[in-house]
């Protein structure tokens, strides 16, 4: 499920880039305030929504076999926010801010596969992939 690939894709990063914190990056590392590149958070609520596979904070402490908020379990969610189709890749992520709750987000224009975001987070935001020093896993299937 990808759209078309002629249409130019912007792809955003939500989480910690050099420090505690997660704020919304392009991929020139510009810390992004303009309300309009929040709608896809607003949407959900809460960013930590398209992380937990729609789990709830006790649930998913609960799953057996699976350690709370693992590193690198991802999930994929479409949307539409201000007219426009998003994807976003989600996963736990503590390799800079070693706290619970703590995330990367891929946010990208269209609507995209787990491995087409993959795809687009490695190109759009290499050093951000490359201190993972987990698996990215599709975790669909794990719920």
């Amino acid at each position: 499920m990808t759209t078309d690939t002629a249409v130019p894709i912007t792809v955003l990063y939500h989480g910690c880039w050099g420090g505690i914190g997660h704020y919304l990056f392009d991929k020139n590392r510009n810390l992004l305030r303009n309300p309009a590149f929040r709608a896809w958070e607003d949407r959900a609520g809460s960013p930590s929504k398209f992380i937990d596979n729609g789990l709830s904070w006790a649930c998913k402490r609960k799953l057996p076999g699976i350690p709370p908020e693992t590193e690198g379990v991802a999930k994929v969610t479409h949307l539409i926010a201000n007219g426009f189709d998003w994807t976003v890749l989600g996963f736990w992520d503590r390799s800079v801010d070693s706290r619970y709750n703590s995330w990367s987000m891929f946010i990208a224009t269209g609507t995209y596969d787990f491995d087409r975001m993959v795809e687009l987070a490695k190109q759009n935001f290499p050093q951000v992939w490359a201190r993972y020093k987990f698996n990215v896993i599709d975790g669909t299937d794990l719920t």
